[in-house]
């Protein structure tokens, strides 16, 4: 019998596979949680919770791009999210969206993975931190940071690991991280402060 299961009188009973957990600023879960799907969960905090965290309970597999809106935290957990076609990632445009991505795992072996586009997309107006975790993209960009002159995007880096090319067309604040590619950054219009981090 599986982990998510029961066995009674003789017939398996499958239990409700929940794969996120979210809880508000005050570490409390949230009504509805968890939940069965990421897009629950994203649709759960996108406007009623600020600086909730949604994190991982299992291992996730997408088809398509998590569309992530909001102040809101994404912890690994010491799992792998993976797209097998599309961005991860994609954090929507709106003026003061915020998404960090923490990996509380004793080993920090959580992983944001993408087969085939951006493993995070950062749109315009919005800002991705990444604090802890890996971040790994296959066949395109591992972060991407898009740019508008009258409404900056951000990408933070203070730690963790991120393997593949970023491409940063946003501010840049980087004072700590490991970096096993490319580096690429835009001084038209910007502001990039290098303070720290691990350069390959």
């Amino acid at each position: 019998v599986a982990d998510d299961a029961q066995k009674i009188d003789g017939y398996i009973q499958v239990k409700d596979h929940y794969v996120v957990k979210v809880t508000d600023k005050d570490g409390n879960e949230i009504e509805g949680s968890p939940f069965k799907t990421l897009e629950e969960a994203a649709d759960a905090v996108r406007w009623d919770y600020e600086n909730a965290t949604i994190t991982l309970l299992d291992d996730i597999t997408l088809d398509s791009t998590w569309s992530v809106g909001g102040v809101v935290t994404i912890d690994l957990n010491g799992k792998t999210l993976n797209c097998t076609s599309g961005d991860t990632i994609y954090v929507q445009a709106f003026d003061g969206f915020a998404v960090t991505v923490v990996d509380s795992s004793e080993n920090k072996t959580g992983v944001i993975r993408s087969e085939t586009g951006s493993a995070i997309d950062v749109c315009v107006g919005s800002k991705f931190i990444l604090n802890s975790g890996t971040v790994t993209a296959e066949n395109y960009y591992a972060i991407k940071a898009a740019y508008r002159e009258r409404n900056h995007s951000l990408l933070e880096v203070n730690g963790g690991t991120v393997n593949g090319v970023v491409v940063c067309y946003a501010d840049s604040v980087v004072s700590g991280g490991t970096f096993n590619d490319m580096f690429a950054i835009s001084y038209y219009y910007k502001q990039n402060k290098f303070s720290g981090g691990i350069f390959n």
